[in-house]
């Protein structure tokens, strides 16, 4: 299955989507903001970062432009899922290399697996 890097600051949130994503048989890791996913990345190198955009130290935005994904890491499909509903933000996002904004208080596991699957190389 994938290697999904889920990139969340709130503890509880990002328990709650590493038990979704585990029980779609990925692989996952976890990061608490952007920072700590910078340090994680070169070591976890995922399939898919399912990415916050709202967080303390570095943001989801900063993490984008940090990484620098589209040369660095060309293969890896970023899955915004934020509360966050500032258009020019999310413009920002995709122009970075996102590929999707999904709204994480209105989303369900069934629906993000989906997802998951649908832009996971792995999908059978």
């Amino acid at each position: 299955m994938a290697k999904i890097l889920i990139v969340e600051d709130d503890k509880a949130l990002r328990d709650v989507f590493e038990l979704i994503v585990k029980s779609g048989g990925h692989n996952v890791r976890v990061a608490q903001d952007g920072a700590d996913a910078l340090k994680r990345l070169p070591k976890f190198i995922p399939d898919i970062i399912l990415l916050d955009m709202l967080m303390p130290v570095k943001s989801g935005l900063e993490f984008l432009q940090e990484a620098n994904l589209k040369k660095a890491y060309p293969a890896i499909v970023v899955i915004i899922l934020s509360n966050l509903s500032d258009s020019q933000t999310i413009q920002e996002a995709l122009k970075l290399g996102a590929v999707k904004h999904l709204i994480k208080s209105d989303i369900m596991p069934d629906d993000l697996l989906r997802e998951l699957k649908i832009h996971s190389k792995w999908n059978d």
